[in-house]
């Protein structure tokens, strides 16, 4: 049974565009930076507005002060959140991105099988068949004459003549 390798390459996120998009935007700009924060963050204020809307129906000025500075300072800390939770999430993304590419990076070298040598044993084949070649070189007939000589004496013949006709 034959295993393939899948390399699955995914970009990184910027925190800069993240950032910028949910300042722009607030909680739908985190949707580029998280799925979930999007939701939560968009959805998760029908309750304070519930508790806002409570709090003013209630004849109480202390109370109705209170769920109105109350809602102020949700408004103002829910986009910083939203802001920081974009960058958070981005670099969380990024993080894990590098971390699974660095842990796929073993399955890439080739496993050495009785079908498919190790590198290693290629290289020494290709050693050992140089070394082969180069001892047939030596081992050449005095006959066989030098390039240059050749192609001075054959004018309109070329390398691959010469090659042809003595290198068999």
């Amino acid at each position: 049974m034959e295993m393939t390798n899948y390399h699955v390459v995914k970009s990184t996120k910027s925190v800069g565009v993240g950032i910028l998009l949910t300042l722009l935007l607030g909680p739908i700009g985190l949707f580029y930076s998280s799925v979930w924060g999007g939701i939560i963050m968009t959805f998760g204020p029908i309750i304070f507005i519930v508790i806002f809307f409570l709090g003013m129906s209630i004849e109480s000025e202390i109370i109705q002060l209170m769920a109105g500075i109350t809602i102020i300072i949700f408004w103002a800390l829910w986009w910083l959140i939203c802001i920081i939770w974009s960058a958070i999430a981005i670099s969380n993304y990024n993080r894990r991105i590098i971390s699974q590419s660095i842990h796929n990076i073993p399955y890439y070298p080739v496993r050495p099988t009785i079908e498919s040598p190790s590198p290693l044993d290629r290289y020494n084949k290709q050693l050992a068949s140089r070394e082969t070649n180069l001892l047939s070189e030596d081992k050449l007939n005095d006959n066989v004459p030098k390039i240059q000589d050749w192609l001075k004496a054959n004018p309109g013949k070329g390398i691959n003549d010469y090659y042809m006709k003595f290198k068999k």
